[in-house]
């Protein structure tokens, strides 16, 4: 884990891409039909793991990226498997759900991931 975490720690330019598109798609989520908002979240959550594996495997810590994808995992578990159901990793349900609505052009991008999930869960009835 110690290994994976310098890792981490060394490419944490490249992962914070990742992120920055996991927030810029929350930003749209909140302008999502109310039934997909849950959907979207979690498909945002499926890409993100993508992206961080995608990211980890193109450095030199190849071998350290399963460590670090199951370190997610375990953090997010019990949330994805009790909220997502079908909208995870090992099915094609957001292939097929498509992309969340795009933020408005106005809108500034936070530095936190919070600002906008606290914005969906403000948008849900």
């Amino acid at each position: 884990m110690l290994k994976a975490a310098k890792c981490v720690n060394r490419h944490m330019r490249k992962l914070s891409g990742c992120m920055g598109r996991l927030t810029e798609s929350f930003m749209g989520i909140k302008y999502a039909e109310e039934r997909l908002k849950v959907p979207h979240i979690c498909c945002a959550y499926v890409r993100l793991v993508g992206c961080f594996g995608a990211e980890m495997r193109s450095t030199e810590c190849k071998a350290e990226t399963d460590t670090m994808l199951d370190f997610i995992r375990n953090v997010m578990g019990n949330f994805v498997d009790s909220t997502c159901g079908e909208f995870s990793e090992e099915t094609d349900r957001c292939s097929k759900l498509g992309k969340p609505p795009k933020r408005k052009p106005s809108e500034k991008v936070p530095k936190s991931i919070l600002y906008p999930l606290f914005d969906i869960i403000n948008s849900i009835p």
